[in-house]
């Protein structure tokens, strides 16, 4: 399996950033888990969803040999050629492979756990690799009835339910379907500080009329004058 995913497109989610200063050394590096592919010195890398580009020009770890790359299974360090300001949930590719999407709405099937129900017009976090983000309930597609085995239509998902949904998150996040990468393909979704479902991405939902555009608009609708002549 791991040499499996090594072929597979590059998906290195950014857990944190280190910067060291202690005798001179300006090394900021980025630090995560190699979820799929295989990333070299000299690798051009773009970060989604901000969409931001680099070179690689080091692979780092812990008290380890020097190395030139890292795999699918490695916790590994990265330092980059240029000083992008990358942020904790950023998820590096590689330039020249194919990219995960990036939207702010999905269709997903999701297993629901929840002490409460999944209802419409309330906010959940979704976390997926180490994007953490607001999300809510857009539209329920279908929900099987597990003692026929059949499609259902219900107004809210309850414990126990299997359901094909869409969700909106409250900014884009990147991600794969499942069939394609199964390691940023994944996903749950935590209620009270609980984690309350999991589920898988089937595809990405391209719209422009979602609520963060709504929101958007009726934020910018009513202008303020300002006394500042």
């Amino acid at each position: 399996l791991p040499g499996a995913l090594a072929n597979l497109p590059v998906r290195y989610p950014v857990q944190d950033i280190y910067k060291f200063t202690e005798h001179g050394d300006e090394r900021r590096i980025l630090a995560g888990t190699m979820e799929s592919g295989t990333v070299r010195v000299g690798d051009e890398v773009v970060f989604l969803p901000s969409n931001k580009r680099s070179k690689v020009t080091s692979v780092e770890g812990f008290n380890v040999s020097k190395r030139t790359q890292a795999f699918a299974g490695q916790s590994a360090g990265v330092c980059l050629e240029t000083q992008i300001y990358i942020r904790h949930g950023e998820i590096m590719c590689k330039a020249k492979e194919k990219l995960p999407h990036v939207t702010n709405k999905l269709k997903v099937n999701i297993f629901w756990m929840g002490k409460q129900p999944l209802v419409k017009n309330r906010n959940y976090k979704l976390k997926l690799t180490t994007q953490h983000v607001p999300v809510i309930l857009s539209e329920i597609v279908s929900v099987l009835d597990a003692s026929e085995l059949s499609s259902v239509h219900k107004l809210q998902v309850d414990r126990h339910d299997v359901a094909e949904c869409i969700l909106e998150t409250m900014k884009p996040i990147a991600f794969d379907e499942i069939g394609h990468i199964s390691e940023t393909g994944r996903f749950v979704i935590v209620d009270n500080y609980e984690i309350a479902g999991g589920g898988i991405i089937l595809a990405p939902v391209f719209e422009t009329d979602t609520t963060l555009n709504q929101h958007i608009k009726e934020r910018e609708f009513k202008w303020d004058r300002s006394h500042i002549t």
